[in-house]
């Protein structure tokens, strides 16, 4: 079971939270993080254990009810500080903080609950892992510390937390060492402070419990039915069937999933003396989760930066795969393919995406070599094809182009007039990327530009519009595209259909 506690891109955002993203899925291994000096002891209890008491939890936030739809984020523009700390050899620690609020009290009052929940992080010194306390014997001493508490989700008006203590335990043996590592989170309401508890993510209306516990049932039915499941789960072991979460779980919020934590806490799941983390993507939950509504659509504008915010659409995340990579030769010319894709993609788009992999096309002039490598993802509720093509001749002739396609829920192939509202005049400011963008180089072969604003194609790319042409000579002997992207904040919402 799943027990108590609570606890970020695409075009600029893309590598801000890759760090955090990583986390996420199915479940990994993490270590992080820091730590005091004290010498090794019983886990007390931390502040959100004790609240845990019997007194029935009474949510401070408005209640939402169905329908929701969460397809998209909107980032807090915040600025996030890393506070830094090495206490001597082997010990450290980090934690974050926050500034750019209007209200400075409202700032400050973040701020302390920040470093208040990072401090009783000191206190963790032995997490209860099952057995520890027979590995930890006397004649091991506590080596290496750290503590790393920082942000992994900062959008609409929620920041959620992980806090990473991560612990070196030696007997003078290196070949014996013990890591362990334990995780706690929190995440905060900015518009309050107030602390969240599992259940203020979602609807009051919906029975998120047996969907979180369908979703994790069909998840661990798949993961443990290959003896390979190792591969992904590390150390965990399933010691026990799966019963179902309880009541406010570990967990916290990363860039496309809900994240729950694996640990002592979840004694159906051994971990051995790691957190370990299991991940739920968004769009299983889009129908249910009410963070827009409960936490940012009716709220003002807290922050000092008045400017359109980033606005990222969520991305699927599907471990499961399938496709197809295969070589062959025609006509004199090697092929080598390789194209994946979530099961769940309709037939009916993967034979469409499929159709420009084909091997039985006519190549540049003097092609030797054909690479081609495909995808296709869910944006939203959007579909986006990309596919990478590099063709390569004799004495070093390249010619490198991308092909993109955004389908409809309905299967639909949609154009560049179909996504914008009719009232948007869009192509002025896409030729004037697309001019902007072309290289010195390129621009001293004076392509023509109105034969490459006809020859775009675009993909949805987390927080934009992602746009190619078709090859562009830059040298005697190589053609590239020319590649630019659009923010969704500098369209507007209202300009887009995604956003209805």
């Amino acid at each position: 079971m799943l027990k108590s506690q609570k606890r970020n891109k695409p075009l600029s955002l893309g590598l801000k939270y890759l760090t955090v993203f990583t986390l996420c899925f199915s479940v990994f291994l993490s270590t992080a993080c820091q730590s005091d000096t004290e010498e090794p002891q019983d886990l007390p209890a931390t502040p959100e254990q004790n609240s845990m008491s019997e007194t029935p939890y009474e949510s401070p936030f408005k209640e939402v009810h169905s329908p929701v739809y969460f397809v998209y984020m909107i980032e807090n523009p915040l600025v996030t500080d890393t506070v830094t700390k090495d206490l001597k050899d082997g010990f450290g620690e980090t934690y974050a903080q926050v500034r750019g609020y209007k209200d400075k009290d409202l700032q400050k009052s973040i701020n302390e609950k920040i470093k208040s929940f990072h401090n009783s992080r000191k206190q963790l010194t032995i997490p209860p892992y099952r057995g520890i306390k027979r590995v930890i014997t006397d004649d091991f001493e506590l080596k290496e510390h750290y503590i790393n508490t920082y942000p992994s989700f900062n959008f609409n008006n929620l920041l959620s937390l992980a806090s990473s203590s991560s612990l070196l335990y030696s007997n003078g043996d290196p070949s014996k060492d013990i890591y362990i590592d334990f995780t706690e989170t929190l995440t905060l309401d900015l518009a309050t402070g107030e602390t969240l508890h599992f259940e203020d993510l979602f609807v009051n209306d919906a029975d998120y419990e047996t969907v979180i516990n369908d979703y994790i049932k069909r998840f661990l039915d798949q993961e443990f039915a290959y003896e390979e499941y190792q591969e992904w789960f590390g150390s965990i072991e399933l010691v026990a069937p799966f019963k179902g979460i309880q009541e406010n779980p570990k967990f916290f919020l990363s860039y496309n999933t809900l994240v729950l934590l694996l640990d002592h806490e979840t004694p159906e799941f051994n971990t051995q003396y790691n957190t370990q983390y299991l991940n739920i993507p968004y769009l299983e939950l889009k129908d249910i989760l009410a963070i827009d509504e409960r936490f940012s659509a009716d709220v003002d504008n807290l922050y000092l930066d008045e400017s359109a915010p980033n606005i990222l659409m969520i991305n699927s995340y599907d471990k499961y795969v399938t496709g197809k990579s295969y070589q062959e030769n025609k006509n004199g010319v090697g092929y080598y393919i390789n194209y994946r894709y979530p099961p769940s993609i309709p037939k009916n788009i993967v034979d469409d995406f499929i159709t420009h992999l084909d091997p039985d096309e006519i190549p540049p002039e003097n092609v030797r070599t054909v690479y081609k490598e495909g995808s296709i993802a869910f944006t939203g509720e959007y579909i986006s094809a990309s596919i990478a093509m590099n063709y390569s001749g004799p004495d070093e002739q390249y010619v490198f182009q991308n092909f993109f396609r955004v389908y409809s829920p309905e299967g639909e192939i949609l154009t560049l007039e179909q996504i914008f509202k009719p009232e948007f005049n869009y192509k002025p400011i896409i030729m004037s990327l697309l001019e902007d963008t072309l290289s010195y180089e390129q621009k001293k072969f004076d392509p023509n530009v109105d034969e490459l604003y006809e020859s775009l194609t675009f993909r949805i790319s987390g927080d934009g519009l992602y746009f190619t042409t078709k090859p562009v000579k830059s040298s005697e002997k190589e053609k590239y595209p020319v590649q630019f992207g659009l923010p969704f904040k500098e369209i507007g919402l209202e300009h887009l259909i995604f956003f209805d």
